[in-house]
């Protein structure tokens, strides 16, 4: 009896210790999702980090978009810039929220800044305003790429 008993206390020493790794391994997480959001979401980032994960990621996915140019058919690589333009617009409604951008709007392979200044601000002369909030994410205006998310001024 006694050696079960011993066994049933190990396993449950066993236990405690994975679920004490697992809290730890979730105040990880929890520390690093703090960090990127805004204070008002009760995070640290800065406004400056804020864009910086932006372009990280807008940088991620020109690189995909020149791949997939070549490679059409690639659709791990389609599905892995789906979750990139995902994760964009995540990341561009924060800095929204933090600079009063009235929107957002996902690129088509048809637009230009300055059809979507037409289409939004009324004015397709307006697109410096467009490109102004988001050079963060633009690399260049006359090349943009569909499946950016753009702030909205």
């Amino acid at each position: 009896r006694n050696t079960e008993l011993e066994a049933n206390v190990a396993a449950l020493r066993g236990d405690l210790q994975s679920s004490r790794d697992e809290g730890a391994a979730l105040r990880s997480d929890l520390a690093m999702l703090r960090a990127s959001l805004p204070p008002e979401l009760g995070g640290s980032a800065s406004l400056q980090q804020l864009k910086a994960a932006a372009a990280d990621k807008a940088d991620q996915m020109r690189t995909m978009h020149r791949t997939l140019r070549r490679q059409p058919q690639n659709s791990a690589l389609q599905s892995e810039f789906d979750a990139a333009a995902r994760q964009l617009r995540e990341r561009q409604l924060l800095i929204a929220g933090e600079t009063g951008a009235v929107g957002l709007y996902r690129l088509r392979p048809e637009d230009t800044l300055a059809t979507v200044a037409s289409r939004f601000l009324g004015d397709g002369n307006l697109w410096g305003r467009i490109y102004e909030a988001n050079r963060h994410i633009i690399a260049d205006p006359d090349r943009l790429i569909a499946g950016l998310t753009l702030l909205l001024p």
